[in-house]
């Protein structure tokens, strides 16, 4: 009795360890970034304490881009932060009518000083495709990138 006792304890113990270095790890994660792409676009890039995910490109006014408003969620996957955001697409030739989604993944890198790096990958799907299914047989009509990017968080003071 003695030694399952003393098991669920040590259990218990790597336990909070283990979830104390995950939390510490995404503990600075969230804030806004300022991204500046290697293409001359910046992005905003926000990334909530709740995983979500909000990004605005200025790629979407000069004329209007196949993407703009993005919202999704952000996830750290083996020491990266991996964000996929969707989107509507419009045709700027029809009056800027909805023509599809756009679906983005960046992956990025937090640096020791808490500056970003990594790349954007926009694929843009047509409306009756489905933005969700991730599967390879899901073939966007689009694909812009990889694009690197560097950025820096948005502070305060």
């Amino acid at each position: 009795m003695k030694a399952k006792f003393l098991t669920m304890i040590m259990i218990l113990v790597v336990f909070a360890a283990v979830t104390q270095s995950v939390s510490a790890e995404t503990s600075t994660v969230p804030g806004t970034y300022l991204l500046n792409q290697k293409d001359g676009y910046k992005q905003l890039l926000t990334l909530t304490p709740g995983k979500q995910a909000f990004s605005q490109n200025s790629g979407q006014f000069d004329p209007t881009g196949p993407f703009g408003d993005q919202q999704g969620s952000w996830a750290m996957i083996n020491g990266m932060i991996w964000v996929r955001t969707l989107d509507f697409t419009t045709d700027p030739n029809n009056n800027n009518a909805l023509n599809g989604f756009g679906r983005s993944l960046f992956k990025i890198r937090q640096n020791a000083n808490g500056t970003l790096a990594g790349d954007v990958t926009v694929e843009i799907f047509p409306l009756d495709a489905d933005p969700l299914n991730l599967k390879p047989t899901n073939v966007p009509l689009r694909v812009f990138g990889p694009i690197s990017f560097t950025g820096k968080r948005l502070a305060i003071k």
